[in-house]
């Protein structure tokens, strides 16, 4: 729609579910249709539901699940602290999910907010748990989408980390693409993740789709032996994590 000018649909409001939302992608939204987007959590189990109000936060609706957010340890995480989340369905008595992990991590915020809703704060939604890149000492990195923000000729991309040291980027050009786009990627990359990982580009007509219909921006295809034994998500904050590979 943006690509072509195309813009006859103009709704007051527009929520988006199932995925994480980049940033990237709520300003090709907004653009698109002319208002402001509302990211919405929710998950096909009905268990958790946390929701963007006009102020801009996330809040936890605590009348539709218990929701946690856990440190590897098991207790609440701090604030600032990327954590998993956990829920506990109060909707379903066919069959309760108590406590039920379901894979996704948030990073919670303890002030209250202006719009007078209730609810705690959720400060950012990271994607799910394995969808994280590790490196060798064991921190986990997230909310990589930045790495292809300003590259306009980037239509989609993907992380794989197949290896400790070694990340593939699948990515599927728009016209014009070129070496100049290749070097803005792997500097933004740089500036990202650091010196800890041989980066691979690789260009392809389009990022296979799971039976869903989506695509995750990031694939962690190492085992589960050596996840266990590089670390635990959650041990950081995304941030203090990526400010300390840059180094």
């Amino acid at each position: 729609m943006n690509a072509h000018g195309i813009h006859p649909v103009r709704p007051r409001g527009v929520y988006l579910t199932s995925e994480t939302v980049l940033d990237y992608q709520r300003a090709a939204i907004e653009e698109a249709f002319g208002c402001k987007v509302f990211n919405w959590y929710g998950n096909t189990e009905r268990a958790g539901n946390i929701t963007e109000c006009p102020k801009g936060n996330l809040h936890v609706q605590m009348e539709h699940a218990i929701t946690e957010i856990l440190g590897p340890d098991g207790r609440s995480a701090a604030e600032g602290e990327a954590g998993e989340i956990v829920v506990t369905g109060l909707g379903n008595f066919a069959f309760p999910l108590i406590r039920y992990r379901i894979g996704d991590a948030a990073v919670p915020r303890g002030e209250r907010c202006s719009c007078g809703r209730s609810g705690p704060l959720v400060g950012q939604l990271v994607g799910r748990v394995e969808d994280y890149i590790v490196t060798a000492d064991g921190r986990y990195l997230g909310r990589l989408d930045h790495i292809f923000k300003d590259t306009e000729r980037v239509g989609e991309a993907q992380i794989v980390q197949d290896r400790i040291d070694h990340l593939l980027f699948r990515v599927v050009p728009r016209p014009g693409f070129g070496q100049e786009d290749v070097a803005q990627i792997l500097s933004a990359a740089r500036e990202r993740i650091g010196s800890a990982f041989h980066v691979e580009i690789q260009l392809t007509e389009k990022i296979e789709r799971g039976p869903n219909g989506k695509f995750r921006f990031a694939v962690n295809q190492l085992n589960m032996r050596d996840r266990i034994l590089l670390g635990a998500p959650g041990a950081a904050t995304v941030e203090s994590q990526r400010r300390r590979c840059c180094r």
